[in-house]
């Protein structure tokens, strides 16, 4: 299921960085407004949903069984389910993905990609228009909010992954601690407002013994614009020789035993 989606992810952000915009949401909107809700229900109650895809699985995705209300019920429960969601609600997701009526949301954009005409008051077709068909490529405005919700939901769906993976087989604890600290940490890092960051002020807290630069001894802090790259590249510049390092995070953050992702 989740490989399947990350093919029609990944297509779509390549679609989107070219500037096809109709097939990009077009394909987005598959992974999102129908893979995250099957996703969803393994998370929530695994057996219900094997029950039923067992006796009734072209009810899966039934509109009269996925309502708003029982949509965000069931995303509150996959919340429930998985570590670290705190930051993420139900309601945020839903009316990301699901809510026309939102216009700094996906689901307008899903729309009118996927269908040539649409008559909803919120994304009707305009007189001498066809959705997507005529807008100009080099417009930015679907790029002003797209990234942070694309962002948000990728991470949510990184959280039911790890719980799913984690019911097979449970990882060890500081395994788990890295892959959720990287990618909240990361994500927090790129889309947070303010420019204090928790993740980057714990690195500097407890890893400034061994943030000192090999080639000029400077002392290195970590800050908020610097955190992707150590997290995920697990490189680090130092501000005042400018050489760039590499830093084994992930090694060093194996050794502290982390109680932030218990709950």
């Amino acid at each position: 299921m989740f490989s399947d989606m990350l093919h029609f992810i990944y297509e779509g952000l390549v679609a989107l960085e070219k500037r096809k915009f109709s097939v990009a949401f077009a394909l987005l909107r598959k992974p999102f407004k129908e893979g995250m809700l099957l996703a969803a229900q393994v998370c929530a109650d695994e057996v219900s949903f094997f029950d039923t895809m067992k006796l009734d699985a072209k009810s899966l995705l039934s509109r009269k069984a996925l309502d708003e209300t029982r949509i965000k019920t069931l995303l509150e429960l996959t919340l429930k389910a998985c570590h670290a969601t705190s930051f993420l609600s139900s309601d945020v997701i839903y009316n990301t993905v699901f809510n026309r009526k939102n216009d700094a949301g996906l689901a307008q954009l899903f729309d009118k990609a996927t269908h040539f005409v649409t008559e909803f008051s919120q994304i009707r077709t305009e007189n001498y228009n066809i959705n997507f068909i005529f807008k100009n490529p080099e417009d930015n405005d679907v790029y002003e909010t797209i990234y942070p919700e694309l962002a948000r939901l990728l991470l949510f769906l990184n959280m039911m992954q790890i719980e799913l993976y984690t019911r097979m087989r449970a990882p060890k604890k500081n395994y788990r601690n890295w892959i959720l600290f990287t990618s909240i940490g990361s994500y927090e890092a790129l889309y947070a407002k303010g420019r204090r960051s928790k993740m980057t002020a714990f690195v500097n807290s407890h890893f400034g013994d061994f943030l000192i630069c090999p080639h000029c001894a400077a002392n290195i802090r970590v800050k908020k614009a610097d955190a992707p790259r150590l997290f995920i590249g697990e490189t680090l510049d130092c501000n005042n020789c400018r050489m760039a390092h590499h830093f084994p995070f992930g090694w060093l953050l194996s050794k502290i035993d982390m109680a932030m992702f218990d709950n």
